[in-house]
C-alpha cells in the first residue's frame, strides 16, 4: 500500500502533466480559431464553352503567374488555369486566372494546386484546395 506522501507526489506528477496538457491544448485552440482569410478563393462562372473556376486573391496576395495553378481532377485530368493579362516580368496574373472545364459534368472533384504570394513575404507558397463542387 503506497503511503499518503507517495500518492501525493504521483498526484503532483500528474497534475504537472494535466497543466501542461492544457497549456498546449489551450496554445492549439488559439491558433485553430483565428479567422485567417484564405489567400484564394474558388467560384464557378460561366465561359464561352459552358462553365469554368475563376480564382480571386485576397487583399495583399498576388498569385504566381511562373507556376500556374493547376486543377488535378479525381478523374486523372489535368486543368490549367490563365489570365489575359499578366505584369509586365510575368510573374504574377493582373487578371483573375480563369480554367474552362472540358465537357459538362455535374460534379467536379479534385484538388487545385496555387502558388500564392503575400505582399509582405519574399517567397511563395502552395496552396493547396480540394474541390468538390455540383455545377450548376
Amino acid at each position: 500500500m503506497k503511503r499518503a506522501s507517495d500518492r501525493g507526489a504521483s498526484f503532483r506528477r500528474l497534475s504537472r502533466a494535466g497543466r501542461l496538457l492544457a497549456w498546449a491544448l489551450g496554445l492549439a485552440a488559439c491558433g485553430a480559431s483565428r479567422d485567417e482569410p484564405r489567400p484564394v478563393t474558388v467560384a464557378v462562372v460561366t465561359t464561352p464553352s459552358g462553365f469554368g473556376f475563376q480564382l480571386d486573391a485576397s487583399p495583399g496576395v498576388r498569385i504566381n503567374a511562373r507556376l500556374k495553378p493547376t486543377l488535378e481532377l479525381a478523374s486523372g485530368g489535368t486543368v490549367a488555369f490563365n489570365a489575359g493579362r499578366l505584369t509586365p516580368d510575368s510573374t504574377y496574373f493582373v487578371d483573375p486566372p480563369r480554367a474552362d472545364l472540358p465537357g459538362t459534368p455535374k460534379r467536379v472533384a479534385g484538388t487545385l494546386r496555387v502558388s500564392v504570394c503575400h505582399a509582405a513575404a519574399s517567397t511563395c507558397q502552395t496552396v493547396v484546395i480540394p474541390i468538390d463542387q455540383a455545377v450548376p
